[in-house]
């Protein structure tokens, strides 16, 4: 299409589902577990211009493309970042409000963006703010059911790398697309929620992920 002469320069316009654009529409589709790909995608949009949605900060968006040296020297640029809280960032298995950036990478599962951001001091037990009475999940809770090809290989980074340093016992509440769950739950509560053979596939948890966190929680 572009080849063809599609423009992709233009700025968000409305439509049925919201406003939308060439960028945006790569930046909210389901891609987890195709991370290399997806990148694929925006590198392609960016060389023909594409306009980036203003959430799209762009720390936001060197996680989006995988761009942990991008992100690291943004950060060496403003420190503050890595504990910044973001009121609204959109494109996530659970809508991240008031989340900060490790939220957001541990959502996409890119894991060298997960350690760029740990070693630079992001908290992995930083809840979300609560905003009209749902949040406060940790970053943990984004890396459960997050539509990763069902390999849960961000949950187990986490729990491997660094499951000494995660809290279990944080309850919080959230909003999945069509969903609000306003009872609180631990990690551990949450994922056994997720793995409901009612839940649709593609918001399932896997037995891997329910037995992650099962272990990691008998270790306390």
């Amino acid at each position: 299409l572009i080849e063809a002469g599609a423009d992709v320069t233009f700025s968000s316009v409305q439509t049925k589902y919201g406003s939308a654009c060439p960028m945006g529409s790569i930046l909210s589709t389901y891609m987890r577990g195709k991370n290399d790909e997806k990148h694929r995608y925006i590198d392609l949009l960016v060389e023909h211009g594409a306009y980036i949605p203003p959430v799209a900060t762009p720390p936001i968006f060197a996680i989006h493309r995988g761009d942990a040296k991008q992100l690291g020297e943004l950060i060496a640029q403003e420190p503050g970042l890595v504990h910044q809280r973001f009121r609204d960032l959109p494109y996530g298995n659970m809508l991240l409000r008031g989340a900060t950036l490790l939220h957001c990478a541990v959502d996409f599962g890119e894991q060298e963006c997960i350690a760029e951001l740990l070693k630079r001091g992001a908290d992995i037990n930083a809840p979300a703010e609560i905003i009209d009475g749902i949040g406060g999940q940790t970053p943990i809770f984004h890396a459960i059911a997050t539509n990763q090809g069902n390999n849960s290989s961000t949950l187990e980074y986490l729990v491997q790398q660094h499951g000494k340093a995660i809290d279990l016992s944080i309850s919080a509440t959230w909003q999945r697309p069509g969903e609000v769950q306003a009872v609180p739950m631990t990690p551990l509560e949450y994922v056994v929620y997720a793995s409901r053979e009612e839940e649709p596939p593609w918001k399932r948890a896997t037995a891997k992920e329910v037995a992650l966190l099962r272990e990691l929680a008998s270790r306390e």
